[in-house]
């Protein structure tokens, strides 16, 4: 028996001492925290594929944020896609979806490279990293990674019963949670992969590029990226009046309809098991990527899925909301959209499809049909393409820069040679296979040169960008930061890359007058002491840091905040006491003045310390179950009130 210990032991020894040597000899064998993963080499391009970067979201954790994976002790094989996230469309796909990939250049690199991280769109409803491969970036000197994410009902759900289960779990929007954990697991392990931690720009294309917005607005999602590209970003939107998203009040009552629909009624741990025991089938019913944008164009949302949802702490504001109130991850930033973009919208008459700009009716006849020739159909193309699109990314242009940060905001209008004469301009998502380096994506053996050339020039931006955080350099024509006063763009076009005042200026003001009406017609900038937090008292109940720090009070009644009607605040913190002011300048949002506190010498606590250190911090505000829930803008953290005097 000794004999056959020693012998095991030695064996084991022996099998680690190769496992060291294979990682050591063989760069496509890399040391992740939960084990070892072997990818491929090929043309000039190590890539990983398929690797777990949270639990399989399926049983009781269907609907739970994402869990982290547990370890495996084999060398896992990492050179296919995973499946797909659940979808209607025709592909391989299960519950169990949750991967990732990575691509880097084969040649050993003198330092860590910056790091490229896709997400893909489709309306949060379809779509899967096999799509988009990201072996044609990576050779310039970048480590690419894309995501698969949850979708649809599985991703954007928000039933009262899950409250109930996991009451301190950020619930709902398990697709964008899905995202976080996958910039988490890259700030944890991409350096193992050649890629600098420090340098990792998030970029994604219509629902992608959505989702690249509000983790741009999450605090939750601070520091996990240090720049951000959009292309024709929404799903949300950067004007709120685009396409519909939910408050959690109101993405609960989607879930307990559509649920109530399909034979589940209650809101109690019952409820929950039935939903969990439907198939993922059954929660496929309605929500194609065709029903999805007929309900989104209509004004309304999917049966039973909320698209995004403003929950007061992964999502605190809507991105307009964010936008204007400065209340957004302080960074470099690349935005555009396409000439011939997704139109969202309806009218039956040009008078009908006018009338949407109010007093400038005939100037937005003049700017959009001067010769009154063009057909109802076009109208609408560029009439409502322009209101999801172009004026939206030069809304979040404007802000950004008023924000103090540089963007860069292009136009793209490159048709591949092989399609000019069917296609009148580049359709939504159709810039894609340039800004990945893979012109031949969907014209195949019918690729050019040109083609090749403006996919060399595009991609070239994206990657110089992710490096630097700059796009200009190499020979390619400069691109000017954007500048309010000039309005100037960058546009890619069958003639090369042009620099100058936009062309469509005229037609983008119409529609920014449009919203700001609406605005004012909505009480949307509402002052500083007319919200409805005049008047309130709270106490604290416990805080919850972005990092999964919990603080709870010993006493709530010796944490309060209490709002005056006339902009003046009063706090005590333990048996300090201070003043000072606040304001409400939109819906949801919260700032506070210099606070003035006494300085007695309370017994030590570390609420203590951090309360009086997060006051100016505080951005925004959610109401909920007659709860506050107040937010950080650094770190994600949110302080949990009660009224004043509420015993527990």
């Amino acid at each position: 028996m000794r004999f056959l210990r020693i012998a095991l032991c030695l064996a084991f020894s022996f099998s680690l001492t190769m496992l060291v040597h294979a990682q050591a000899t063989d760069p496509a064998i890399v040391k992740t925290e939960n084990g070892l993963v072997r990818g491929v080499v090929a043309n000039g391009v190590i890539s990983w594929k398929g690797i777990p970067y949270a639990k399989p979201p399926i049983g009781e954790l269907r609907w739970r944020v994402p869990q982290s994976v547990q370890a495996w002790s084999e060398v896992k094989d990492a050179t296919k896609f995973g499946p797909a996230c659940m979808q209607t469309d025709d592909i391989p796909k299960s519950e169990d979806c949750l991967t990732l990939n990575v691509w880097r250049p084969a040649a050993a690199a003198e330092r860590p490279l910056p790091v490229m991280v896709w997400i893909y769109g489709g309306a949060l409803v379809h779509g899967s990293t096999a799509i988009y491969p990201l072996d044609a970036i990576a050779p310039q000197g970048v480590v690419a990674v894309s995501m698969n994410y949850r979708m649809g009902r599985f991703g954007f759900f928000a039933h009262p019963a899950l409250a109930a289960e996991s009451p301190n779990d950020v619930r709902g929007n398990y697709g964008y949670l899905d995202q976080l954990a996958a910039l988490e697991w890259v700030k944890r392990n991409i350096a193992a992969f050649g890629g600098d931690p420090a340098q990792v720009t998030i970029f994604g294309e219509s629902a992608g590029g959505g989702s690249v917005l509000v983790h741009i607005v999450s605090p939750m999602s601070r520091g996990r990226f240090q720049r951000a590209i959009l292309q024709s970003p929404c799903a949300p939107c950067e004007r709120a009046g685009v396409l519909p998203a939910s408050d959690l009040a109101k993405a609960e009552k989607i879930a307990v309809d559509w649920s109530g629909s399909v034979g589940v009624t209650g809101n109690d741990a019952a409820a929950l098991r039935q939903l969990r025991a439907l198939s993922a089938e059954k929660l496929l019913e309605g929500v194609s990527s065709k029903e999805t944008l007929a309900a989104l164009f209509a004004g309304t949302t999917p049966p039973g899925m909320s698209m995004a949802i403003i929950d007061g702490r992964f999502l605190p504001l809507t991105p307009e909301d964010a936008l204007h109130s400065g209340q957004v991850a302080m960074i470099p930033t690349m935005i555009g959209s396409n000439d011939r973009d997704l139109p969202s919208g309806s009218a039956k008459s040009k008078d009908e499809l006018f009338a949407v700009f109010g007093p400038a009716a005939e100037q937005a006849r003049e700017a959009y049909d001067p010769l009154g020739n063009q057909t109802l159909d076009e109208l609408k193309q560029q009439v409502f393409a322009d209101r999801t699109f172009s004026e939206p990314t030069r809304y979040f242009a404007r802000e950004m820069t008023r924000a103090g940060q540089p963007v860069w905001l292009y136009r793209f209008a490159y048709v591949s040679e092989a399609q000019r004469g069917t296609d009148m301009g580049v359709l939504h998502a159709f810039e894609i296979p340039f800004t990945l380096n893979i012109p031949a994506a969907m014209v195949k053996d019918k690729v050019t040169a040109t083609d090749k050339i403006m996919a060399d020039v595009t991609s070239g931006y994206w990657v110089q960008f992710a490096k630097t955080g700059d796009p200009n350099g190499a020979s390619r024509p400069e691109w000017p930061r954007y500048d309010p006063s000039m309005d100037r763009i960058l546009h890619f076009t069958n003639s090369g890359v042009i620099v100058g005042t936009d062309p469509w200026k005229a037609r983008i003001d119409l529609w920014e007058a449009v919203w700001a009406r609406e605005a004012a017609g909505s009480g949307q900038k509402q002052t500083m002491s007319g919200g409805s937090l005049a008047g309130t008292s709270w106490q604290l109940v416990k805080f919850e840091g972005g990092d999964g720090t919990t603080l709870v009070p010993e006493d709530k009644s010796k944490y309060t905040v209490a709002f005056a009607d006339d902009g003046g605040v009063s706090v005590r913190i333990d048996c300090n006491r201070g003043h000072g002011t606040w304001k409400s300048p939109g819906p949801g949002q919260l700032q506070f003045g210099p606070m003035a506190l006494t300085r007695a010498m309370c017994p030590a606590a570390p609420l203590n310390d951090r309360f009086p250190r997060d006051w100016d911090q505080v951005r925004s505000y959610v109401l909920k179950d007659g709860h506050i829930f107040l937010s950080l803008v650094a770190d994600g953290g949110i302080y949990e009130f009660e009224p004043a005097g509420e015993k527990p």
